[in-house]
């Protein structure tokens, strides 16, 4: 499937062009709490498109201080590259540790902690090891692509969301192990095949997107393992 975010605009509104007219007529909200923050790029996934673990999640949130780190030049090329496809030295980019103080670059390293641990990585160690393994073998990918605080999903995708149930569905289909971390009720109806794929693990916790043995029994611990195996053989 052709990736939709080969056209994503070059300035604000941040609307793939196939999603503007259904974006508009079932996400009118202009309550702050509910409204859709198009001044941030979409992150629809991060990663490499092959990575052999992926995590689930819902939706991008939004915080105030996301609008100054995407309108910053550095970061929004590292959003566009990740929308692209593109080679980036850390493919999840809100873990590089350039953007570290960003935002999302908090808010992924605080859900990923418990992982980044596992592998070595103190509080602090923004540029470990462990979190380049993270970024070069993990897969983030979102049910819905824009950010809000709290906007209510309509039952209808929008287009380009069918690229994201794509990612799924070839993740699936190459037997990677997935961890369904957030929006299990909605991915199950649009990914149906998830039930019965071999390798997919809920989170205990729904509401939560924190990667951790307790919240991910199992998944976690094959992420683990997988990881450090990787970490071994870049160190050989």
């Amino acid at each position: 499937m052709k990736n939709p975010w080969l056209r994503t605009p070059a300035q604000p509104p941040f609307i793939q062009p196939l999603d503007e007219e259904p974006l508009r007529e079932r996400y009118p909200y202009r309550d702050t709490e509910k409204m859709l923050h198009l001044e941030c790029l979409p992150e629809p996934f991060q990663g490499r498109v092959d990575a052999p673990i992926v995590v689930l999640g819902l939706k991008p949130g939004f915080h105030p201080g996301d609008p100054a780190a995407h309108g910053d030049p550095v970061f929004a090329e590292a959003a566009r590259r990740s929308l692209a496809h593109e080679p980036l030295p850390y493919p999840v980019y809100l873990l590089d540790p350039r953007f570290a103080a960003t935002p999302g670059g908090q808010y992924y390293r605080e859900a990923l902690k418990a992982l980044a641990g596992e592998l070595g990585a103190g509080p602090g160690d923004l540029d470990h090891p462990a979190w380049k393994a993270i970024a070069n073998e993990v897969l983030f990918v979102s049910f819905f692509p824009y950010h809000s605080v709290e906007t209510k999903l309509h039952q209808t995708p929008v287009t380009s969301q069918m690229y994201g149930f794509h990612l799924a569905r070839a993740a699936i289909a190459r037997s990677a192990l997935i961890l369904a971390v957030l929006g299990k009720t909605w991915w199950s109806r649009a990914v149906p095949e998830i039930a019965s794929a071999a390798r997919v693990f809920n989170a205990r916790n729904m509401r939560s997107w924190t990667l951790s043995a307790n919240n991910v029994p199992g998944g976690f611990e094959e992420a683990v393992l997988h990881l450090r195996d990787y970490l071994a053989a870049q160190r050989a």
